[in-house]
This record gives structure tokens, C-alpha cells and sequence, in this order.
């Protein structure tokens, strides 16, 4: 099902992708003042594994694309690789937690 969150109506394209790599576009007019959301089925084994609005990206006044894709599964990997940043960043700062020159001593 694909929601419309504003009153701002227009096209969208949409990207299926099914867990047998099978993928899909379909389109979406917007639907009208009434109509917020539409609902795409389809009578197959294999099983949607992800969906994204706009995936060229042409739409540039979307308020937030954050909230244009969605995976049935979640996918830690994005989280794993920011907490690998961060502990690579504090740990290897001068200004890390552990010390260096920012150390601040009471003498």
C-alpha cells in the first residue's frame, strides 16, 4: 500500500522488488483529494522484498525522502556500519574520550 502524506497530488513512479529478483515498476497518478493511498496486488509465490517511491529520484520537493522506501525484512547493516564508524572516530581523535592533548588534569 503506498500513502500519500500531503495534500500535494502528483505522478509517482514505483519500484517492486520480489525475493525471486524479479522487479517491477508500477505508477501512481497521486489519486485525488479523496484518495490518500492505493494498494498494488499481486498473485505470485515469489514475496515482495522491498518497495520504493521515486526511485530515479526525479521528485526534488519531497519534504523528506527518508520515508520513500521500506523492506519487509530489516537490514541491520546500515546501523553496524555507523556504530564501526563512530567507535573508529572517538577512538582515533586526539580529542578522544580516553585522552590525548584535550586532556584537562587537576594538579
Amino acid at each position: 500500500m503506498i500513502h500519500r502524506k500531503g495534500d500535494f497530488i502528483f505522478p509517482v513512479e514505483i519500484a517492486i522488488a520480489f525475493d525471486n529478483g524479479e522487479r517491477l515498476r508500477e505508477h501512481w497518478n497521486g489519486g485525488d483529494v479523496k484518495d490518500r493511498w492505493i494498494r498494488f496486488t499481486y498473485k505470485k509465490k515469489a514475496k515482495v522484498e522491498t518497495v520504493e517511491i521515486d526511485p530515479d529520484h526525479k521528485i526534488q520537493i519531497d519534504r523528506d525522502n527518508f520515508n520513500n522506501s521500506h523492506r519487509v525484512e530489516p537490514d541491520g547493516s546500515a546501523t553496524s556500519k555507523l556504530t564501526n564508524y563512530w567507535t573508529f572516530m572517538t577512538n582515533s581523535s586526539p580529542n578522544s574520550w580516553r585522552g590525548g592533548w584535550y586532556r584537562s588534569e587537576i594538579v
